[in-house]
């Protein structure tokens, strides 16, 4: 919390005797000048703060080495969590349960950063999804019998309803981008886990919620920003895809376009599947895939969540056979969606969804947080972070398990944990 003047970074360090000190670090000169000069003023004051950031991280190491400190430690600054005016965020239990709001404090995400939703297609009228989307979005939906727009591949990922639910549509899709991505603080609706970053929407899952892996391939690749059956690409590439779908049966096909797709520098994050089995699906099992598994508000392992060797973390799904705030709503994941019962138009609505197609946006939600703070995040970067912990909060048994893989995404610790060292 440095401002314009001479301002001070310390540090409190415990001797072995019960005593403490404050040590001074250095000190932030104040400059002055034209109005011309303030941005760059600004730039230079933001590279001090860092540097010294940095430096008195260091310091602290080095004293915590020595026989004669008990331990020395950041002199934190302490304040409110920014707690969002949506309508329903009081309904959204799933934030909190990863720390969603301490996260913010840090940043909401950048506008540069793209989540691809390959699904079901987006309802871009809708109040909390207008303004969230990038203009090149894309239906690859190729058999027009499974479409239900008339056509193929075309540049319109609107969702016309897949008709999955006796007639009735889910507008997947939609409630999937609305977890990742939102409009936040906007007095209306729902909050997005990152409510400041773009989602590309790549429709590929039509009649029936039911898609083909080619098509799915090719969103794939047009995500990555590289050569696909459509013959199009992106303006720029996603930095993440969330895949909110799945099936069994591998695919050496399926593994290239993953291992291409992340050669090209994207994330990629899947449900782990819904069957309450071992049984691998994929995309989610496949390598260089997050694959995520789903918990309720209790932090166990939601009664519908796959499990086993292939999971890689845990975010909320919601259980919606249960209301355990008493807030007398089934403890589903609440988020943006649509409603087609009338058959004459598709109303905006808010709905609570339960499943691993739910927790796999909240784990690519923090992955577009992160990508906000470091923009050259890397599949692999990702990876060493879950693997070592310093993301996840450990849930079940010590350590690295079957029904939570590295433990429940933490959105907090990303930035008071090792893991910021790590991101700096």
């Amino acid at each position: 919390s440095y401002t314009i003047g001479d301002t001070e970074d310390y540090f409190r360090v415990s001797l072995t005797d019960n005593q403490s000190i404050n040590l001074f670090i250095a000190n932030v000169s104040s400059r002055s000048g034209s109005s011309e000069n303030s941005a760059e003023d600004s730039v230079h004051m933001d590279e001090e703060r860092a540097q010294l950031k940095r430096d008195t991280l260091r310091i602290i190491r080095e004293l915590n080495k020595r026989d004669d400190i008990l331990y020395a430690e950041p002199n934190y600054y302490r304040r409110t969590y920014f707690t969002p005016n949506d309508t329903y965020y009081n309904n959204q239990w799933h934030y909190p349960l990863i720390n969603l709001e301490q996260a913010w404090e840090i940043t909401q995400g950048q506008d540069t950063v793209i989540v691809a939703v390959i699904d079901t297609g987006i309802l871009s009228r809708h109040p909390d999804i207008q303004g969230q989307l990038v203009t090149d979005g894309y239906d690859f939906i190729k058999d027009k019998n499974y479409s239900l727009d008339g056509d193929g591949y075309d540049a319109n990922p609107e969702d016309p309803g897949d008709q999955s639910q006796g007639g009735r549509s889910s507008f997947h899709g939609t409630h999937v981008a609305g977890t990742v991505a939102a409009t936040t603080n906007n007095v209306t609706g729902v909050a997005g886990v990152a409510g400041n970053i773009k989602i590309m929407a790549l429709r590929t899952l039509g009649r029936g919620g039911r898609g083909t892996a080619f098509d799915i391939n090719q969103a794939i690749l047009y995500a990555a920003g590289l050569s696909n059956d459509a013959g199009a690409l992106p303006t720029q590439k996603a930095d993440i895809i969330n895949m909110s779908l799945g099936g069994g049966g591998y695919s050496a096909n399926d593994q290239d376009t993953i291992d291409a797709a992340r050669a090209a520098g994207v994330i990629i994050i899947a449900a782990a599947g819904n069957e309450a089995t071992s049984s691998r699906s994929y995309p989610a099992a496949y390598d260089g895939v997050v694959s995520v598994s789903a918990v309720d508000a209790n932090k166990d392992l939601a009664p519908y969540s796959n499990y086993g060797s292939t999971i890689d973390v845990a975010a909320p799904g919601g259980d919606t056979s249960r209301d355990t705030d008493g807030d007398s709503y089934p403890d589903g994941v609440l988020s943006t969606s649509g409603d087609d019962t009338s058959g004459d138009s598709i109303d905006f609505v808010y709905s609570f969804y339960q499943g691993t197609s739910m927790a796999s946006p909240h784990m690519a939600g923090v992955a577009a947080l992160m990508k906000s703070v470091k923009p050259d995040l890397s599949p692999s970067d990702l990876d060493s972070l879950l693997l070592s912990g310093s993301i996840t909060e450990d849930i079940g048994n010590p350590g690295p398990d079957n029904n939570f893989g590295n433990g429940l995404i933490d959105a907090c610790l990303l930035y008071t944990s090792d893991a910021a060292d790590e991101l700096t």
